[in-house]
């Protein structure tokens, strides 16, 4: 019975430590969604034009570009949507694949544990029964003896290797989560060289109050994009 409770609390440790993880790599996964989606250098050509027609009071060239530049951008905007999803997933099923692994893994040495403990209670009990002038007392107590030697002996190993699960899931966990930050720390600094927008009270960008683009974004590589557009 006592080591069943302890077996119980190896698994009952493990799958609190998982949970953690699962927290953990939650709250890092939502700061992808954070970072704002990158625009094309179209779009940006776009909106600009679509604003400079707005201030000049031609609303209804305006309007006819704002619908074109409203799917182009629901477009980039969902596809930089689905790759941070597609990412998260990734990260994610990865992860639930490690903790089914680790719980097997844990299983799967308590059950030979176990197995080598009964193999070990088997052989003191057999040699009590060969024994050539019968079981007296002194034998029973010295077979306990050695089989609660077994249990503890069986016990230290169990703890160890559930400290050894223990240690490499940590381990694996915080290589995840610095490759993670990596990534979310790479994104912001890609933000951070792009075009900084204007937004409303909703997060939203508020595209007639954009700046005028730099010169690089209208025209690069022999393209005019606001003649384009």
């Amino acid at each position: 019975a006592g080591c069943q409770r302890a077996a119980a609390t190896r698994e009952k440790r493990l799958h609190a430590r998982q949970v953690k993880q699962l927290d953990a790599l939650t709250h890092l996964l939502d700061r992808a969604y954070d970072v704002p989606p990158q625009y094309s250098h179209d779009l940006l050509a776009l909106r600009w034009v679509q604003c400079t027609l707005f201030t000049s009071d031609r609303l209804t060239e305006a309007s006819v570009l704002g619908k074109e530049a409203e799917a182009t951008e629901a477009t980039e905007a969902g596809e930089a949507m689905a790759r941070v999803e597609c990412v998260n997933l990734a990260r994610m099923s990865a992860l639930y694949r490690r903790h089914v692994g680790e719980a097997e893994a844990l299983a799967a040495r308590a059950a030979e544990t176990d197995r080598v403990l009964l193999q070990a209670h088997l052989a003191v009990a057999q040699r009590l029964l060969l024994l050539p002038s019968g079981v007296r007392r002194g034998n029973v107590a010295a077979a306990r003896a050695e089989m609660a030697a077994h249990v503890a002996a069986s016990e230290r190993g169990a703890a160890k290797d559930a400290r050894d699960i223990a240690r490499q899931s940590d381990a694996a966990f915080a290589s995840v989560a610095e490759v993670l930050q990596t990534h979310v720390e790479k994104l912001k600094r890609k933000g951070k060289g792009a075009m900084v927008l204007p937004r409303d009270e909703h997060g939203d960008v508020d595209w007639l109050k954009m700046p005028q683009p730099p010169t690089s974004v209208l025209e690069a590589n022999g393209i005019d994009r606001v003649k384009r557009a």
